[in-house]
């Protein structure tokens, strides 16, 4: 059976949805969400890994396996360690301070980190640097992973689900458009000189903006009941048993094998950036193409709004189907094109892409949950993708390294065309399913 509603995301539906307070506190969190998502945006596009962090290690003389770990870092660092937040961050009633302090301590200071390194590359040997800098993204990647499950739940526990997709898509919408400013003055500081110090004052600036980004998480109001009894710490036996309950629903796991072709056909992020500074790409300069990069702020704020409203009025896979056949599109578009247009037209097109795997894949994953444990369905999901998600980034390296992009480029081609036609097939909306359900109980 598909749950969307849990039991007190039931009663938070209906007190938001009745009381003048409870379209108030609507309004506010989504005014500073917004505000915090939106710093955060810019700071994040400011040292985009796809670009700038691209562009940083080819400069230190990376090759395309070093180039490839990236994508394969954030996929594990972010996936892998989530478990562990629910340890960490299983108390409701003291999340929202667990989760914005866990920010302030164990992430953003990574930024800072690499930032250092940057400004003194030249006493280090530019290996030794570039793994350093790998292994900062990855501890920023890592805290990021660890605390995941539980800031998306927190989420989702703000909004009701009737208004959930539009105020997310606020408030990720205004971060992507932030996004496109950050990714401007990005390739316009890195145009500024040809040694490391660009990228040295971008992570400074980004760990800084972070930091204040943070800050406003502090001002939402959490409609967590104070008189409620507070979770406890989840016992394995039962953490097992509700993992293993999301593993039974058939629609789930479909979901699941569809969105792992997709991140198979999608893990290739910086080897646009390579293709586009390559001569058959257009021989870009390093400034011009994390410029360029801005236009996928474009396509992400975009499909925040687009799919946020769909997804409430129709269900998030539809989101998910629009997603992956703009995919198809983007991988069809590099194999054909070249050049400043066709550069920023793919840039754009991921950032789509992107916007959809986040938005609507956390929508689905919330609303296929088949029992009252969203964090462990959201946890389980994530970690289930999890060693594809690793894996691919650096095969994909490897085919980049022995077969060349444009082959690396079908192949991705193939397995996104294959993930949308197992969506069309195989995924069924997770509301119609539930409402088939109540029909066949009424009947009964």
């Amino acid at each position: 059976m598909n749950c969307t509603l849990n039991p007190s995301e039931k009663a938070c539906c209906h007190d938001a949805s009745t009381d003048v307070d409870g379209d108030r506190r609507y309004r506010r969190n989504v005014s500073f969400v917004a505000l915090g998502e939106g710093i955060w945006g810019f700071q994040a596009m400011m040292v985009a890994p796809a670009s700038v962090l691209t562009v940083l290690l080819k400069q230190l003389g990376a090759g395309e396996l070093m180039l490839s770990s990236i994508t394969a870092i954030e996929a594990g660092a972010v996936a892998l360690p989530q478990i562990l937040g629910m340890y960490l961050f299983y108390s409701r009633h003291r999340r929202q301070k667990q989760v914005i302090l866990w920010h302030m301590l164990a992430i953003i200071p990574f930024w800072f980190m690499a930032a250092a390194l940057a400004y003194g590359a030249d006493k280090l040997p530019p290996a030794v640097t570039s793994c350093l800098l790998l292994v900062c993204f990855g501890g920023f990647q890592l805290g990021i992973g660890i605390v995941t499950a539980a800031w998306m739940e927190w989420m989702a526990h703000l909004f009701e689900i009737h208004r959930r997709g539009i105020a997310m898509g606020i408030a990720f919408s205004v971060s992507a458009l932030s996004g496109f400013a950050g990714s401007l003055i990005a390739g316009q500081v890195i145009r500024m000189g040809s040694d490391t110090l660009p990228f040295a004052l971008l992570y400074l600036a980004a760990g800084t903006l972070a930091l204040l980004s943070i800050n406003f998480f502090w001002f939402v109001r959490d409609p967590v009941d104070a008189q409620e009894c507070d979770t406890t710490l989840p016992r394995l036996p039962e953490l097992l048993r509700h993992f293993g309950m999301s593993l039974k629903d058939a629609n789930f796991r479909s979901f699941l094998v569809g969105r792992m072709l997709a991140a198979f056909g999608f893990c290739i992020l910086p080897f646009f950036t390579v293709y586009f500074t390559s001569v058959d790409g257009g021989g870009l300069s390093n400034s011009k193409v994390v410029s360029f990069y801005a236009a996928a702020s474009i396509g992400t704020a975009l499909a925040h709004l687009v799919l946020g409203k769909l997804g409430d009025r129709f269900g998030h896979r539809l989101g998910i189907l629009l997603g992956t056949a703009t995919q198809v599109v983007t991988l069809a578009l590099v194999l054909v094109g070249s050049g400043p247009v066709v550069c920023i037209v793919v840039f754009t097109c991921t950032g789509f892409c992107t916007a959809s795997g986040f938005l609507s894949h956390f929508n689905l994953l919330f609303e296929t949950c088949p029992h009252d444990n969203r964090l462990a369905h959201i946890t389980v999901g994530n970690l289930a993708m999890s060693p594809g998600l690793i894996f691919a980034p650096l095969l994909a390296g490897w085919a980049a390294r022995e077969w060349g992009l444009r082959t690396l480029f079908v192949i991705c081609l193939v397995l996104s065309g294959t993930a949308l036609l197992w969506f069309i097939l195989r995924l069924r909306e997770p509301r119609h399913l539930e409402l088939e359900m109540l029909a066949d109980h009424r009947s009964a």
